[in-house]
């Protein structure tokens, strides 16, 4: 009985221990699985995070793409813009430059034509130089008016300046030219003056007076307006040539013209002087009447204009 018992003993020990260990092994498996399951659930959590995360900043990464486009877009709208006005601008005042010079250049043909001391040739010289610029700056206005990149426009406008020289040689040339004949029309006078003071010397020296001074002065007289005649010619065949094509290299010559003017201007002032001394001379002498033109007659009409004398 004793032997029976104790196996019943040991075999309910074992039974025990046996549901002792499996009850262990199902609670460590459930803890294992929990501890598994656990740390899925902690990833998918955080994988989600992490999707999220990226989401929203591609999202902040396509709208900072997009403004930067739009922004990109708007400033080169701005500067198309910007550029058109400018274009505009330019080109309308560069019409309005080439339209005030045509006026001028047609002017000037006009002035030309009325030249009383130039020869025909020299006229038809002058007025052939004047229309191929009018002709010229006609088809720069039309080559303008079609240039739509800025460069080009820039390029052609400054042309109308370098290229044409309008006022810095054309117009100062005509008023060479212009006060070259205002310089010859008053040596005309003036030989008509010594003319008749000439007379009244001889008429002087025949009545027994004596003519030793203004003599002198007759002969300082005719030498200062055979100058002046000398000097304005000189002046018109040295300005006529002249074409923007050799501008600036020519403005030597330009220079020497209106220095040919001041001295035909100053031999004009010197030849009046002369005839004014025989005058008082003349009025010593028994004769009673002075020459009908006078030699200070000229006076107002020798005056060159600025232009030409500068």
């Amino acid at each position: 009985m004793k032997l029976l018992f104790s196996a019943i003993v040991i075999l309910l020990l074992v039974l025990f221990s046996q549901g002792a260990f499996a009850q262990t092994t199902s609670t460590t498996e459930t803890t294992s699985t929990l501890t598994t399951t656990g740390a899925a659930t902690t990833n998918s959590a955080r994988s989600a995070v992490l999707t999220q995360a990226a989401v929203r900043k591609s999202a902040v990464l396509t709208q900072a793409a997009s403004r930067k486009e739009t922004a990109a877009s708007n400033a080169a709208e701005r500067k198309e813009a910007m550029v058109e006005n400018v274009v505009e601008n330019l080109r309308n005042r560069a019409l309005r430059e080439i339209d005030r010079r045509v006026k001028v250049m047609s002017q000037l043909i006009t002035r030309i034509t009325n030249f009383k001391r130039l020869s025909d040739e020299q006229k038809n010289t002058l007025t052939s130089q004047v229309q191929t610029e009018i002709t010229n700056l006609t088809n720069l206005k039309e080559k303008i008016q079609a240039d739509t990149d800025l460069e080009t426009l820039r390029t052609d406008v400054k042309s109308i300046v370098s290229s044409y020289r309008i006022y810095a040689l054309f117009i100062p040339k005509i008023h060479i030219l212009a006060t070259a004949e205002t310089l010859l029309n008053a040596t005309d006078k003036l030989t008509t003056t010594y003319n008749e003071l000439k007379t009244r010397v001889d008429s002087a020296k025949a009545a027994g007076d004596d003519t030793t001074s203004m003599e002198a002065s007759l002969t300082s007289m005719q030498a200062k307006i055979a100058d002046a005649i000398t000097q304005a010619n000189k002046a018109i065949s040295t300005a006529t040539p002249l074409t923007p094509s050799g501008y600036p290299g020519n403005i030597t010559s330009l220079k020497s013209a209106r220095e040919s003017l001041r001295t035909a201007r100053q031999d004009i002032f010197d030849a009046q002087k002369r005839g004014r001394e025989v005058l008082q001379l003349l009025r010593k002498t028994r004769l009673p009447l002075i020459p009908s033109t006078s030699p200070g007659a000229t006076t107002s009409s020798i005056a060159p204009s600025e232009g030409a004398l500068q």
